[in-house]
């Protein structure tokens, strides 16, 4: 339908073309004939937009009309239809007219003018926001997907359902040209609202009459709001379940068209039913588990059925192979009450006592024991059996057979009072023939060479044949085809089952459908050309799956639109072009997140009569991030982030006021700014300037930072980074004695260091957040260098590994495993000694003393306990003796394995 009516269009705009549509063209060129305008050379070519001239090079990209060219119809079709692919234009009119042995030819398009915004107006009898949301809730939440009718439907229905039983609602347009944007005006007269009348109840409960009328809120005089009335008495019908009654219903209708309405409540509670597990007892997990009854409203004989099948399987899991489970319900009419009974007798609990095994030649005996994996000894699971002898018929076809396996599980006879019983199970293979790949045969290979086809295929003469690997071939070679742009290849496969098969791929390779042009719609404040950069689909080349999955991917991690969509258009020129069209949603160009928190723990502080004590303390904090996206129309960002933690004073040297009271103790402040793919490289850039202090057991630090860091993907899992950072450090509140201090933090109390890093990080994690397996890699080294500006030198190493793996699924229990190691060296240097007024103190010879320092400054030595580290101990309370003092403090140290 829609390629019939752009061919109208067309026709249409034709037609205009020939009778000519300016006021401004001299009467005599009005209406020439259109024959007489083919072949003729293009002198000029206009586009105008609501009557505006337009000189967008992008518009004029998309047309085949080009100044210096022949006209000839085919261009014109092939212009209009790239403008109406473009998603923009409601309407592409073109017109033309000689000038002297040429033609100029216009190109008139009318906008669409998609709704941005949603204004209600009259007599609205709600709130305008939930008016908004049921309008927004109608047409998945975007203004943009608003339509005239299902608009006035939601606002209709939303006033319906408050009372007012004939609201009059009137949409309307209103729209602005400038920036080509409509307004959807809904006008509404709600009218009267309708109150309630008489109340009726019709059916009896354990709840009691008030509870069905007035506890729902239908009270004579009041308004009645049919939506909270259904709302409310499906909440009843939820008590009477609780109360046993499991089939309980609760509905209501109401009568009358005035402002007045009769209300009746119908109420049926059902029976009270009562649930008896007689026998043995359940598996673990309770009634509600295994019988949901009152989950399910019903306890129809279905849901019973259902119910003894889950549970017998459950048993059967857990070795009660012969166990049976009875359902059955009694209704009581005369009491009002229904007995559901469940026997369950589980019987003996097998295990499995040996596999008997014949006909196997292939594998031996203790091959398929192992490839069976079953425990001997064990719990008997009959379905387990089964999976386990699927795998071994897997086995059995990759080895090139064409095997099956019959299984029988035998009861071995029990003592009479044995509480439990055994099985052997009877293995009986029938191998089948062996079969080999014989030849391997590619037919109908044009556009991929037949020796590129063939490297796709993993079938080999002389290996075994495999119909999984074989469809896996088949597979292989038809997304090849699909990465060069042929959507309707077909790709067979065949073999004639012989021992030694010949293996026939035949292609049908059809047309190659190739990008004509690459049309952005939807985008506002992202530049198109941003889009198109991140696009691998280029004009000439092919229209691949693969890139076209590799634009959606890229797309999406520049993390700014909401969705994604990359289509082609309906019709292809008749040399296979066609227009590709990346749809997008922007997300909103400002984020705002925000947070808070308690933190509890404990503490070391100062103590009276000296030392220092473990004291329990809070700290209230919270965190603010403001950020903004598409930045002068392209993918960058400016986010600025910021924490604040509030904990008791710290007042080292005073044990009467050390952790008494509360003040800022911690904060930090950074801004940065991103651009992804900076310089159309697939490096991103990233600025960024840190204030903050921070808190370690030993010392409190106040640091400023500025940093530059590059960040380059290599493939899917790998990327690697290099940084520069410029910071100056402050250690105030130190809280070991000085002679206990290292000499760096004595001469150096203040200190600007100047780094370098690079590194490097493999994920291989299935999920970033909630990992079950794979596993991450890193490993980063910084420099510091006087010859850059640092004050000292230092060379650092940090390694990290972690690896996840899921033990079980349906528990879903995941071992997970980290292993940190950091090593790190100070360069030597020798620092002049000076006294409190900062003159230099010198030596019986007259020369300043100095002091060679080669420790690492406190805010680059490493530190551990605490929960980044090793959960068990308090932080920075992990180490050696040679790092911690006798109070239990540590000044960091030179290496770290966790």
């Amino acid at each position: 339908m829609r390629r019939r009516s752009r061919g109208l269009l067309v026709c249409v705009a034709l037609a205009a073309w020939a009778a000519g549509l300016r006021a401004d063209v001299p009467a005599a060129v009005q209406r020439p004939q259109l024959d007489a305008l083919f072949g003729r050379a293009i002198t000029e070519v206009r586009i105008e937009i609501e009557g505006r001239p337009d000189t967008d090079p992008a518009l004029r990209a998309l047309l085949e009309v080009r100044v210096g060219d022949l006209l000839r119809p085919e261009t014109v079709r092939e212009s209009m239809a790239h403008l109406f692919n473009l998603g923009r234009f409601d309407d592409v009119a073109v017109t033309a007219w000689p000038e002297g042995a040429g033609a100029v030819v216009l190109f008139a398009l009318v906008p669409r003018h998609p709704i941005d915004r949603i204004e209600f107006r009259g007599t609205l009898g709600l709130d305008r926001r939930a008016l908004e949301r049921g309008v927004l809730e109608q047409v998945g939440g975007r203004a943009s997907g608003a339509r005239l009718d299902a608009a006035r439907e939601a606002v209709t229905r939303l006033l319906t359902d408050e009372g007012y039983s004939r609201p009059v609602v009137t949409p309307s347009l209103e729209q602005t040209h400038e920036v080509h944007r409509s307004t959807l005006v809904l006008t509404i007269e709600a009218g009267s609202r309708q109150r309630i009348g008489r109340v009726s109840l019709i059916g009896t409960s354990a709840l009691g009459p008030e509870a069905m009328t007035t506890g729902v809120g239908l009270v004579t005089g009041a308004p009645y709001r049919r939506r909270a009335t259904e709302d409310a008495l499906r909440r009843v019908a939820e008590r009477l379940r609780a109360l046993r009654y499991y089939e309980a219903s609760a509905s209501h209708f109401a009568t009358g068209t005035g402002d007045e309405v009769d209300v009746t409540v119908t109420v049926d509670a059902g029976p009270l039913v009562d649930i008896v597990v007689t026998g043995d007892p359940l598996p673990p997990g309770g009634i509600d588990t295994w019988i949901p009854i009152r989950r399910e409203n019903s306890a129809d004989e279905d849901l019973l059925e259902d119910s003894a099948f889950r549970i017998r399987r459950a048993l059967e899991r857990d070795g009660y192979w012969r166990a049976e489970v009875e359902p059955r319900r009694v209704e009581q009419p005369d009491r009002g009450r229904m007995v559901v009974t469940f026997t369950i007798r589980r019987g003996l609990r097998y295990r499995l006592k040996d596999i008997s095994i014949s006909g196997e030649s292939h594998f031996s005996a203790a091959d398929v024991r192992a490839l069976l994996g079953l425990n001997v000894g064990g719990p008997f699971q009959e379905d387990e059996v089964d999976a386990r002898v699927g795998a071994l018929v897997a086995a059995y076809v990759f080895a090139g057979f064409d095997a099956s396996v019959d299984v029988v599980p035998e009861e071995v006879p029990a003592a009479p009072q044995a509480t439990e019983g055994q099985v052997v199970v009877h293995l009986t293979i029938d191998e089948g023939p062996l079969r080999l790949v014989g030849d391997v045969v590619v037919i109908g290979a044009d556009a991929i060479p037949e020796a590129a086809a063939r490297r796709l295929i993993r079938s080999q003469p002389g290996q075994p044949l495999r119909d999984g690997q074989v469809r896996e071939d088949r597979l292989a070679i038809q997304q090849a085809y699909l990465n060069r742009g042929f959507q309707s290849v077909v790709v067979d496969a065949h073999h004639d089952g012989l021992p030694r098969s010949t293996v026939r791929f035949t292609i049908r390779e059809g047309a190659q459908t190739r990008v004509d042009h690459v049309l952005v719609v939807g985008n506002r404040r992202v530049a198109t050309q941003t889009i198109l950069d991140a696009v691998v689909l280029r004009p000439g080349q092919p229209l691949g799956q693969a890139d076209r999955l590799e634009s959606q991917q890229r797309l999406s991690e520049m993390a700014i639109f909401r969705r994604i969509s990359i289509t082609q258009a309906a019709e292809a020129r008749h040399d296979g072009h066609v227009d590709v069209i990346v749809q997008v949603e922007e997300a909103p160009a400002t984020t705002i997140g925000y947070g808070g928190g308690l933190e509890l723990g404990r503490r070391l502080r100062s103590a009276d009569g000296g030392g220092l004590e473990d004291r329990f303390e809070f700290a209230p904090r919270g965190f603010l991030e403001l950020g903004r996206r598409n930045l002068f129309g392209g993918n960058r960002s400016v986010t600025v982030f910021s924490r604040l933690s509030l904990r008791p004073r710290d007042v080292p040297n005073d044990p009467a006021q050390d952790g008494r009271g509360f003040g800022v103790s911690e904060y930090r402040v950074t801004g940065s700014y991103r651009e992804p793919r900076a310089w159309g490289s697939r490096t991103d850039v990233v600025l960024g300037a840190t204030v903050e202090r921070a808190i370690r057991t030993s010392f409190t630090f106040v640091r400023r930072a500025a940093n530059a860091e590059a960040l380059r993907r290599v493939n899917s899992y790998t990327s690697v980074f290099g940084r520069y950072a410029l910071d100056s450090t402050r250690l105030i509140n130190a809280r070991i004695s000085e002679e206990d201090q290292p000499l760096i933090d004595r001469l150096f109390p203040q200190i600007r260091l100047s780094t370098v890093s690079g590194g490097i990080v493999w994920d291989h994690r299935d999920d970033l957040l909630d990992p079950t397996a794979g596993g991450l890699l890193s490993a980063d080294a910084e420099l510091a260098a006087r010859r850059i500006g640092s004050e000292v030198g230092f060379a650092k190493v940090f390694v990290q590994a972690l690896g996840f793996r899921r033990i079980t699924r349906i528990n879903r229990v995941v071992l997970g495993g980290r292993v940190q190691i950091g090593v790190a060296r100070g360069f030597a240097r020798d620092v002049p000694i000076v006294d409190a007024t900062g003159l230099p103190v010198r030596g019986p010879d007259g020369q300043p003393v100095t002091e060679t320092v080669a420790d690492l400054p406190a805010g680059r030595r490493f530190f551990t306990g605490g929960s980044t580290t090793v959960r068990g101990f308090q932080r920075d309370r992990l180490g050696v003796p040679a790092v911690l003092n006798a109070d239990g403090l540590s000044n960091g140290g030179n290496g770290l394995i966790v």
